[in-house]
Parts: structure tokens; sequence; C-alpha cells
């Protein structure tokens, strides 16, 4: 019988059990280390997958146009005058489609902990464990996410829409290509100049194809956020080195004795070790069908992206489940979400690349 601890309700007045106390500790724990973890899931688009579903679908709709109507003209058979001047359909046939996400496999993280091993430790180790397994799960999915924000600023144009606009998802904003960035060839070679000037780049492209404002966020790796950190302390004469003067921002932006950067050219800045520099092919539960994640990333310094750019379905939250076993003497301690990423806008991506 398990061991009872007086003065521990479990809602119905009865005493709880160790294990029931271990059990929300556990699941505690590895909720709170998942949130701390994971930086792009808040970002981007959240949709439950209704029971019996194994997909979600997402409308894709293009733009349509508008004109002034001549008296007594028939909208579907005549043709009116656009802004320029030119003979126009008064109805056209509005692009239209669909972005189906699926759910993914079951991703797990798990542990084993003998009950001897447990008792003979120095240290809390279901403490310990229960966020490794939080952060295991959430490095995962931000990696998943990074993917499918990697694969749409790689998307091919049309690829989504099917006239205007016509060349979403050419946003991958390459160090050296097109005149935008001073050419480097290694992710060491990156300087803070070349981020801010990727960054101000990338506002332009959103800017120009109707991105909204709010929401949007740039991911950069250690090395890079580093950079303009010491770049903005450094008191040099670019505009990397005033991102941090609350007298230019606009507000307080950071500061070096935290090691922040906050914003930057209508941006988020967050730092992250999770841009996946490979692809992932593990994740189908029907081979044939399911979510591709499969961009071309090992170039990649940083990314660039609004919350419209991909969704995440989720069949299951993240969830918790602990069991003693008696074959093994140990407690086996398992997280657990079953959730899908897939691109809704391309246009709404970007990826920093040194040639």
């Amino acid at each position: 019988m398990a061991r009872q601890i007086p003065g521990l309700g479990n809602g119905s007045g009865a005493s709880a059990t160790i294990n029931e106390m271990y059990y929300e500790l556990f699941a505690g724990e590895v909720l709170a280390e998942f949130g701390k973890t994971v930086v792009a899931m808040p970002r981007v688009r959240q949709r439950a997958l209704p029971k019996g579903a194994k997909s979600v679908s997402f409308p894709k709709l293009a733009s349509v146009s508008a004109m002034y109507h001549d008296q007594g003209e028939n909208i579907i058979t005549q043709q009116g005058t656009n802004e320029a001047g030119s003979a126009a359909d008064y109805q056209l046939n509005n692009p239209k489609g669909e972005t189906i996400i699926f759910a993914d496999k079951l991703l797990i993280s798990s542990v084993l902990i003998d009950r001897l091993d447990e008792m003979l430790s120095a240290y809390d180790a279901r403490a310990e464990y229960s966020r490794l397994l939080g952060r295991a799960i959430g490095e995962r999915m931000d990696r998943q996410i990074f993917r499918a924000i990697g694969k749409a600023a790689n998307a091919a144009a049309g690829l989504y829409y099917t006239s205007s606009p016509s060349n979403v998802g050419q946003l991958t904003v390459a160090i050296g290509s097109g005149g935008y960035l001073s050419s480097q060839t290694t992710a060491a070679a990156v300087t803070a100049a070349d981020i801010v000037n990727w960054a101000f780049n990338v506002k332009n492209e959103f800017d120009t194809y109707g991105v909204p404002q709010e929401g949007r966020t740039i991911a950069l790796p250690p090395l890079q956020y580093t950079k303009i950190l010491k770049a903005a302390s450094s008191g040099g004469s670019g505009v990397e080195s005033i991102i941090l003067n609350s007298d230019w921002a606009g507000r307080a932006n950071g500061g070096v004795a935290d090691g922040v950067v906050m914003r930057l050219a209508g941006f988020d800045i967050v730092m992250t070790n999770n841009l996946p520099t490979t692809t992932d092919v593990t994740n189908k539960l029907v081979s044939g069908e399911g979510n591709d994640y499969n961009p071309t990333l090992t170039k990649c310094v940083g990314m660039a992206w609004h919350q419209e750019a991909v969704g995440v379905v989720k069949a299951m939250d993240l969830a918790v489940e602990s069991e003693y076993k008696i074959e093994y003497q140990a407690d086996i301690l398992v997280a657990k979400m079953a959730a899908g990423v897939g691109c809704l806008r391309p246009e709404c991506a970007a990826l920093m690349l040194y040639t």
C-alpha cells in the first residue's frame, strides 16, 4: 500500500499518496520548462485538431480588384474600367485554395528512474529529469516550426497563390545576394551590420507585401545575437551601435547588463539554439501523407517571420505520465505531444543565409 502523507488532500478530502504528489510536481515542472524553452510556438498560429480528424484545412485566398460601376452594366458578362484605364472584368476568378496541415506522430521524451539510484542521489532526480523532458519536447517542436518557416521562405512563386501577389515566398535574403548585404562565406564572418541591414531589408519586403506590423519576430543563434548586442554597446557610428539607445529606439530596448536586445526594425528579437541545419523525415503517420520538414537550411544564420507564416495543429497538447514499474523497480516518466506544422503564408517568412 502506498504511504500516506497527512494533511495533503487530493480535492476529495482524502489524503494524497507520495506518488500523487510526485506526479503533480513532475507535471508542473515539465510544463514550466516547456514554456521557458519554446520561442517559436507562441509566435505562430495554433489550432486544436477536432476529434476524429487527422488534418486541418486552412483557406488560401488571393486579392481581388475594385472598379466603379457604370449604370446598367452587367457585372458578370460585361467589363468595366480599371484604375489604369483599361477594360477589365468586374468579376474575376478569385484565386483560392487550401493548405492542409496534418498531425504528426506522437512526439515523446521519457526516462526510467531506478528507485535505489533515486534514494542514493544527493539531488532531486525527478525535478532534474522533469526539466529535461520538458526541454526536449520544446526544442524538438521549435525545430519543426523553424523548418516550416524555412520551407515557407523558400517557397516557389505561385506555390500557395495562383496570382497576385505573384512572387510571394521569394524572401530568402542571402548575404551577398542582390546587393542586400556584404558578401560573407561563413556564419562567423557575418557582422552586426550585416544582421541589421538584413532586418531592415526584410522589413521593407514585409511592408511591400502587406504583412501586418504586429507579430513579427527574428530568431538568431547565440553568436549572431551576441554580435548585435556587443555592437549596440560599442559606441560605433553605424545603426547597429544605437539599437539600445532609448533616445533613438523610442523606448527601453534591452541592455548590456542583462544581455538582451528586445526589438529591431519592428521585429521582436529572440535567441535560440534550435535553428536547424538538417531536414526531418521521420514524422509522418502515414507514408506519403503528412507534413514535409525538408527546407535547405545549411547556411541559415537567422529567420524572420510573422505569426501568420506557419500554423500548428495539435491533436494532443503537452501531457505527462508517470508509473512505477515493478519489474524494473523503477519509475518511468513520459512527456508527450502530438502536433503538426505547415506553411500558411510564405510572404510572411524570410531567411538570412551566408553565401
